[in-house]
């Protein structure tokens, strides 16, 4: 499927040049259809549209981002959930800690009871997890919804948590198994909650939201930017439409600006 969605960007990025638009391969499609296909630029420069063409209506704001942006944006996400994955560990330890204080065990001999290997082998866990992120659900490189992004990691989650019990039945490790349901419940917290704090952040920074522009101008690409528009969480600023052919005379009202000449420079 991979190598048919590249095959697809680039019939996309063909359409796009035959109507004068510069795209590049480096454009990633947001959306596909026969008519409605989403193309985002990581820069829009010198964009030229209708002198009567009405302004697309939007309440963001946004400006271009640099290529060395977007990465960094990227980066931020991988480290927020690599910190939610290290807080997630000392939290688990100090509320395992606060349920066993009343019964008279200390923090030094409850962590004498617990073989060290489990604490690495958890550890290691943890990193495959931010590999699947970033390899498997791609969500250092796509954009999803919050309702994909929590299923996301539920699934995750759910299997890591499985491969880490599963590892310590087989080498039959010293474990407490309230600090492996305490560590597990709150990775899927932690990972939720600075997602939330990682996109303040860089909305605060200006590096969340990017220039996007839509490839189409009939009817489907009017519900795309209604899409895009409606969910602010994914960070994709329509800033207007390209005529690539294809409309055949269903053209909407409300595809403006209608952008005559796109240029990504070198970041395409």
């Amino acid at each position: 499927s991979r190598g048919l969605g590249d095959v697809y960007k680039r019939q996309v990025a063909h359409r796009a040049q035959s109507a004068g638009v510069s795209l590049g391969l480096h454009a990633h499609a947001l959306a596909f259809g026969p008519q409605k296909t989403a193309v985002h630029a990581q820069r829009v420069l010198g964009v030229k549209h209708s002198e009567t063409s009405a302004p697309l209506a939007s309440p963001l704001s946004v400006s271009h981002l640099t290529l060395m942006q977007v990465r960094l944006s990227k980066l931020a996400i991988l480290l927020g959930d690599a910190l939610a994955m290290a807080s997630a560990f000392l939290l688990s330890l100090w509320l395992t800690v606060a349920v066993v204080a009343p019964t008279g065990m200390s923090f030094k001999v409850w962590w004498a009871g617990q073989d060290g290997q489990r604490f690495w082998a958890w550890g290691l866990i943890g990193l495959l997890g931010l590999v699947l992120l970033l390899t498997r659900y791609q969500h250092y490189s796509d954009r999803r919804p919050v309702w994909d992004e929590l299923g996301d990691f539920f699934r995750l989650v759910g299997v890591l948590a499985l491969m880490d019990m599963a590892l310590v039945a087989v080498t039959r490790w010293n474990a407490s198994r309230l600090w492996w349901l305490l560590s597990w419940l709150l990775v899927l917290f932690m990972l939720m909650l600075m997602r939330h704090v990682t996109r303040q952040i860089l909305k605060r920074f200006s590096l969340w939201y990017r220039p996007t522009v839509i490839i189409g101008i009939g009817p489907n690409a009017e519900e795309a930017a209604l899409a895009l528009n409606s969910q602010p969480e994914l960070g994709f600023a329509v800033r207007g439409f390209v005529d690539a052919g294809g409309a055949a005379g269903q053209a909407s009202d409300k595809t403006y600006p209608r952008l005559r000449a796109l240029d990504v420079g070198p970041y395409a």
